[in-house]
């Protein structure tokens, strides 16, 4: 009995985590609605706030909206500035698109592979300034795993859905747009084989796939400094004792 009840234990810890929630963001602190920056100070989803020192943006790569030959899009043309649109906390800023139909590779949050810091909350925040007839309702994506492998892709539901902030994006393009945001878990994301990342998963980002989709940021809850001394310290400890036996 005593043997059945532990193999049965052992599974579940084995077992993958269940699926997550994509859920639209409720409300976030970021300045005052026509007066940017809108600098974010925190994100609340469901009633669990992330504050602005919990989270990190990554590296951008991106392909801008290259099909416009005038001064409208000119901000967004290649080369990128470094970081580049959606890789700081303005939610005013925007990475144009222009139904450019190239991913969004975000990589590297907080400058290292992506671990779980936070449980069973969310990880992952996009933010858009979107307008439900922009066409943004083909939006997906994908968990960049170590070593570059892509998962399988995830659909998010069109932004005309995504939570509302109460911001308006100000200046061209998209001016005037609603700033909108959508939240997940790793538990949400797939790997090569479609099966659901468990919660203890390392990436190394994401990629979205859209041509309609302007994000204004791509965030992640990362663990707090003092928690990543405390990792290291125990990782030292280890190695002391690893040389002792």
């Amino acid at each position: 009995m005593y043997r059945t009840w532990l193999a049965c234990l052992i599974a579940c810890l084995l077992a993958p985590t269940a699926m997550g929630s994509i859920t639209n963001v409720d409300s976030v602190v970021a300045g005052t609605n026509g007066s940017p920056p809108y600098d974010l100070l925190s994100v609340t989803v469901g009633g669990y706030t992330v504050h602005l020192g919990d989270l990190a943006v990554g590296n951008t790569d991106a392909l801008p909206g290259g099909n416009d030959t005038g001064d409208f899009f000119d901000t967004w043309m290649p080369p990128f500035t470094d970081p580049a649109p959606c890789s700081n906390f303005n939610l005013n800023d925007i990475l144009a698109r222009n139904s450019n139909p190239n991913p969004i590779t975000v990589t590297y949050f907080g400058g290292g592979l992506w671990s779980d810091a936070n449980g069973a909350h969310p990880d992952f925040f996009i933010f858009e300034s979107a307008s439900s007839g922009f066409g943004d309702n083909d939006i997906t994506v994908q968990a960049i795993l170590p070593g570059g492998t892509l998962g399988n892709a995830v659909s998010l539901p069109g932004s005309g859905t995504w939570g509302d902030t109460g911001l308006q994006r100000v200046g061209d393009p998209n001016n005037g747009q609603a700033i909108k945001g959508i939240s997940f878990e790793v538990t949400d994301l797939l790997d090569a084989s479609g099966a659901a990342l468990a919660q203890n998963a390392q990436l190394q980002g994401l990629q979205i796939n859209s041509s309609g989709i302007d994000p204004g940021l791509v965030a992640a809850v990362v663990p707090e400094p003092a928690t990543l001394s405390l990792l290291a310290l125990g990782g030292l400890g280890l190695l002391a004792r690893r040389r002792h036996v």
